[in-house]
């Protein structure tokens, strides 16, 4: 557990033997724990000659926060993942913030959320919401299955 977990999870029992028992904010405190997954990739093997990249791509506009995980295939590796551009997508990507291109008007759409759990719904044009983008990060990379014998050393 990490110094900041460990620290929300102290506080949080805090207040419950404080309160004598759970209250809002324990509540919230441990949901937030909960679901606050150690995204940290433990492992970037080289010898994996065609993998799937996992990059999660986190938009942000003050405090609400919303995050796109896209997949890539291939044999491609490192800085050259990264890259994403709102232009060129418009088919499903998995997210946590309703996202949506709405291809009639050819306008994207999306719920971001803050710590609290407020809501705040956007809409743009892919350079909206390419300027929204704060951080981009491989969170996983493994071999493909699929193809056999690629990458096994």
């Amino acid at each position: 557990m990490t110094n900041e977990k460990k620290l929300i999870e102290e506080m949080a029992e805090e207040l419950e033997n404080c309160y004598g028992r759970e209250t809002e904010l324990t509540e919230r405190a441990r949901k937030y724990l909960s679901q606050s997954k150690d995204k940290k990739m433990k492992s970037y093997d080289p010898s994996i000659y065609d993998g799937i990249h996992t990059i999660e791509i986190t938009l942000q506009q003050w405090e609400y926060v919303g995050h796109i995980t896209q997949r890539i295939y291939g044999t491609c590796k490192g800085n050259t993942m990264l890259d994403f551009d709102f232009d060129c997508e418009d088919d499903y990507l998995e997210n946590d913030c309703n996202l949506k291109y709405h291809e009639e008007k050819e306008y994207f759409s999306a719920t971001l959320k803050d710590p609290d759990g407020n809501t705040l719904d956007i809409a743009g044009r892919s350079y909206d919401f390419n300027n929204m983008i704060v951080k981009m990060e491989i969170v996983d990379y493994r071999r493909n299955e699929a193809v056999p014998g690629c990458g096994k050393s």
